[in-house]
């Protein structure tokens, strides 16, 4: 997976652990994680709160927080960012930004749709062999199939927005 920078797949519409299940073999303590323009919701069985609202949670604050309780995301912009290193969100708007900038994962949900981008390709096979499993079938394979891409152009993606 050396080449590959993105991947694309579509999320299951239900009601899942979705990012606990994404992010599963990474360790996400070792980040700092900047969650802008989050619409997502809870079960019922938390009040349908709302899941991860917009701001910056430390790597166990985050690892709680997609670890406890099944929600539904319906949009989402989230950078992982190397703890200790400086990141402001709003000087990301494209690719060319992100790779200049300290974040190492960028995610974006929209719909159901989801495009994850890792600057390590052992991080970005993590991702991917989690969606292949699919453990608890969080993944709509119906929808789409996973995609994986070695450029911005191929992605298809100009902005880093949803």
């Amino acid at each position: 997976m050396n080449n590959y920078i993105c991947m694309s797949f579509a999320l299951t519409n239900q009601y899942a652990d979705t990012l606990n299940k994404l992010f599963k073999g990474i360790k996400v303590e070792n980040y700092t994680w900047h969650v802008a323009y989050s619409q997502s919701f809870c079960s019922k069985d938390d009040n349908r709160g709302e899941f991860l609202p917009n701001g910056i949670y430390s790597g166990t604050d985050f690892k709680k927080i997609i670890m406890k309780s099944e929600y539904y995301l319906l949009f989402l912009v989230l950078y992982g960012v190397p703890n200790g290193l400086e990141f402001d969100i709003d000087t990301v708007g494209n690719y060319d930004d992100y790779l200049k900038s300290n974040a190492e994962i960028a995610m974006f949900a929209a719909d159901g749709l989801v495009d994850l981008f890792a600057k390590e390709s052992c991080v970005l096979d993590i991702f991917y062999q989690n969606c292949k499993g699919n453990d608890g079938g969080f993944i709509d394979f119906k929808e789409r199939e996973i995609e994986l891409f070695t450029s911005v152009e191929e992605n298809g993606r100009t902005g880093f927005y949803v």
